[in-house]
């Protein structure tokens, strides 16, 4: 049927696409969300958002030219929002469509705005334009960006876009000017204080997190960039006034600038340092057999262990010591899209460890060994764990993620003196608790806390397991072994069959 409120809507964004195609030179607009999934069945006309993945034109790598694009299409959304308002009797006060531009570094190193792992990689999406569909957008994963700072500076980037690109049918934007008392918004200081730390290699501790670092950061590049640039003249005037008189009000536009203009300087610092830097070389799929050894002496073929004292000890020698080497991460997590370098490894509780960032109750592991070592994995199943509580909402998602059989985590920081503070509050450096505002920037951890079972693969960075053509397959697997099914052997028969990399 064509006249389904999701097919109306498909078609409209359709539309959207392709005059963004033809005036701004986008290469792909791809749909995903409850449109995609499951062929839209999901998809809800009075509640459900319309969501939208905009690739920038290849090598569109200067802010100026980012906002100017930004400005132009934040008309074309306008235009959108209102004929979605109308098609599927929505009010006009909020945006139907969550609109994504994104960056060949978004996609490349593969980072959402709001820090969701493996987004681009794990989704269902489908192009408008080519009218073709795919399990994660092509290209994602190109890109190796390990480095906490820039991949900070790049996601602050692409959320001031969607929230300027947030327009609602009346005509109300969701990023609106600032006029604080502060020179500027102190999201945006924090993070000129990154990209700063970045390209300073005197930086001195915490100059990551001060704000009047960020200051003297962007003053110092605007100063320079507006010799040659009237968007940044302009900035430039207003800047050296506000700081002056503190009166001024910097306008949604400038704002976008400010951030494109920071994760410029992070990528830029991170290109630079790749560059010149010469870590150590790291064969991953040696190292990673021989933690391998280190930690199931003597054990071949599949090997469980369930006990919480023989799973910690065994986790501890795999995952304990140096993780990271240089620049190299030897050791990943792969489930289905997900793929993240492991940083950092520690025990939290008597069942309770942390992987890089992820709080996982785990309640079994199996060592998955092959007579071809770089071959090897270990499976890793977890327990849900309970809700802190940081988070109203957390309740509420579990109880529809078990009642539809999906997986859900919750994010939240943790400070060095054990408060907990909701995402939000982290990404502000500051929460607010008995009518008081505690300062929580630079003391704060985040936190992935899994509410469902989970589970996943350790294996070699370099392992024949990573190859995103195998990806949506694991996943199906992963998910058949949390429902109770033995499909551990059908994984190992699929690993011995993948071609060794090229480049282990």
């Amino acid at each position: 049927m064509t006249d389904t409120p999701a097919c109306i809507t498909v078609a409209v964004a359709k539309t959207f696409a392709q005059r963004c195609h033809d005036e701004l030179g986008v290469p792909s607009a791809a749909l995903f969300g409850s449109l995609v999934y499951r062929d839209g069945e999901r998809f809800s006309e009075d509640v459900s958002d319309v969501d939208l993945a905009l690739i920038m034109p290849k090598g569109m790598r200067s802010p100026v030219n980012r906002v100017e694009m930004a400005a132009t299409l934040l008309g074309f959304k306008h235009d959108l929002e209102i004929k979605l308002a109308v098609n599927l009797s929505r009010s006009t006060v909020d945006p139907v469509c969550s609109l994504l531009l994104l960056s060949a570094a978004d996609i490349g190193a593969d980072i959402h705005k709001d820090g969701a792992e493996g987004f681009f990689r794990n989704n269902e999406f489908h192009d408008l334009l080519s009218d073709e569909r795919s399990h994660g957008l092509p290209g994602v994963g190109d890109v190796s960006i390990g480095h906490r700072l820039v991949r900070q500076c790049i996601r602050f980037a692409q959320k001031k876009r969607h929230a300027f690109l947030a327009i609602a049918a009346n005509g109300k934007g969701s990023l609106q000017d600032y006029e604080g008392d502060t020179p500027l918004p102190k999201d945006i200081l924090r993070h000129a204080a990154m990209a700063g730390a970045l390209r300073k290699a005197s930086a001195l501790p915490g100059a990551e997190f001060d704000t009047q670092e960020g200051l003297s950061e962007l003053v110092s590049v605007v100063i320079q960039a507006a010799k040659n640039s009237e968007a940044y003249e302009e900035l430039r005037v207003w800047l050296m006034n506000k700081i002056s008189t503190r009166k001024g009000i910097l306008s949604a536009r400038q704002q976008l600038l400010l951030a494109e203009t920071i994760a410029a300087l992070a990528e830029q610092a991170y290109d630079a340092a790749t560059k010149n830097a010469q870590p150590p070389k790291v064969d991953s799929t040696p190292f990673f057999f021989e933690r391998v050894g280190d930690a199931f002496p003597g054990k071949r073929g599949i090997y469980w262990t369930t006990g919480p004292e023989d799973v910690a000890m065994r986790l501890g020698r795999l995952l304990g010591g140096e993780l990271r080497i240089g620049r190299s991460t030897p050791i990943w997590m792969f489930r289905g899209g997900i793929s993240i370098g492991i940083e950092r490894f520690r025990q939290i509780g008597p069942e309770t460890f942390l992987i890089g960032n992820h709080e996982l109750k785990v309640s079994r592991v199996a060592l998955c060994e092959s007579p071809l070592y770089y071959r090897n994995f270990v499976y890793v199943e977890c327990e849900g764990l309970t809700p802190t509580g940081i988070d109203a909402r957390s309740s509420e998602r579990l109880k529809e993620a078990t009642e539809e059989g999906t997986s859900i985590s919750e994010e939240y920081g943790l400070t060095d003196d054990g408060l907990l503070v909701t995402r939000e509050e982290y990404e502000d450096g500051a929460a607010e608790r008995d009518g008081k505002i505690i300062d929580t920037a630079g003391r704060t951890e985040v936190r992935i806390r899994y509410l469902t079972p989970f589970n996943f693969v350790l294996c070699a960075q370099l392992s024949p397991i990573n190859n995103s053509q195998y990806d949506h397959r694991i996943g199906e697997l992963l998910d058949g072994m949390l429902a109770g099914q033995d499909l551990l052997p059908t994984i190992i028969a699929d690993v011995s069959k993948l071609p060794r990399r090229d480049d282990d």
